[in-house]
């Protein structure tokens, strides 16, 4: 998924928005699922929370890393 904002305004509305590169249609319904309804009908087995939060693991792995590469992967853009 990507979404572009505009670069002057804070809270600014979204300008564009694409999944896999195509246009994200205004007439269609789409589902966006996270944690663990993500994988409710899938064989994968069955998601637990296991109470670490993701800002924490995220946290950790700076700490552990020494050194973070601060770029963006284009997903989020301004315009």
């Amino acid at each position: 998924m990507q979404a572009v904002y505009p670069a002057s305004e804070t809270g600014g509305q979204l300008v564009e928005s694409s999944i896999g590169g195509r246009p994200i249609d205004p007439r269609v319904d789409c589902k966006i699922v996270g944690g663990k309804r993500a994988f409710a009908n899938t064989t994968m087995g069955r998601a637990r929370d296991i109470g670490v939060g993701k800002s924490d693991l995220l946290g950790q792995h700076i700490r552990i890393q020494d050194r973070v590469k601060g770029a963006v992967d284009s997903r989020i853009q301004r315009c």
